[in-house]
């Protein structure tokens, strides 16, 4: 699909229950305009993040279904009969009709690590019924990691270094920090521990095999996407 078309998150839901895809991606406010980002931005991309997280958390009462045809008769039931889905795993019932999206979230906060943490504690302090907490009702967590990158770099002070023509070029040091993961997992690490260690985590723009091998190890990250994979 070509071009960009700004979303709602009312527009959003709608497309989720009309597709009903396997995995459903939360929508975040994630900042893309030249950081640094005032407190008030990065506080409204929380609350924002965590707003649209409970919207597509709430509950689905009743979904059309077309039911089967009876074997006592040749006619179908109208297509305006309802019933409730419930979830498969009956371990995770409630009182009412379940959830029936597997929903990951991207993790919000930028490279802000108390923002980050106040996102995090948000999905286990706030709720929408039937969840006792968000996180409850979300099946994974996600990492983009391009914005991040965008964000640190402007956050390192440059320091420049004389080239053979004379010009100014950034460092050798500078470059490696650029995409060190010794800077990516601790925004990472703060954004996950006050969540479950069972749930998969998706870590999106990785930059090469080696840094797979390092979140593997250091943060426990599960799945990747890339574009050179």
């Amino acid at each position: 699909m070509r071009g960009v078309r700004k979303v709602t998150p009312a527009a959003w839901r709608t497309y989720v229950q009309a597709m009903r895809p396997d995995i459903v991606f939360a929508l975040t406010d994630t900042p893309f305009t030249p950081p640094p980002y005032s407190q008030k931005r990065i506080t409204k991309s929380i609350e924002r993040s965590t707003a649209w997280l409970m919207d597509i958390l709430r509950p689905i009462q009743q979904w059309d279904t077309p039911q089967p045809a009876s074997k006592s008769s040749s006619k179908a039931l109208p297509s305006s009969t309802s019933t409730a889905i419930f979830s498969p795993n009956a371990s995770n019932q409630r009182s009412g009709p379940d959830h029936p999206f597997n929903v990951f979230v991207t993790m919000a906060g930028g490279i802000s690590i108390p923002a980050r943490e106040a996102f995090s504690h948000a999905l286990v302090e706030k709720a929408v019924k039937p969840l006792t907490r968000l996180d409850d009702g979300v099946a994974g967590y996600v990492f983009d990691l391009s914005p991040l990158r965008v964000a640190l770099v402007d956050s390192i002070t440059p320091t420049f270094t004389q080239g053979s023509n004379g010009a100014d070029k950034p460092s050798e040091e500078l470059e490696q920090k650029k995409v060190s993961i010794d800077l990516l997992s601790p925004l990472m690490h703060a954004s996950l521990a006050p969540l479950s260690s069972d749930k998969p985590r998706l870590v999106t723009a990785v930059s090469s095999p080696h840094e797979i091998l390092r979140l593997i190890r250091d943060v426990g990250v599960d799945v990747f996407d890339a574009k050179w994979a």
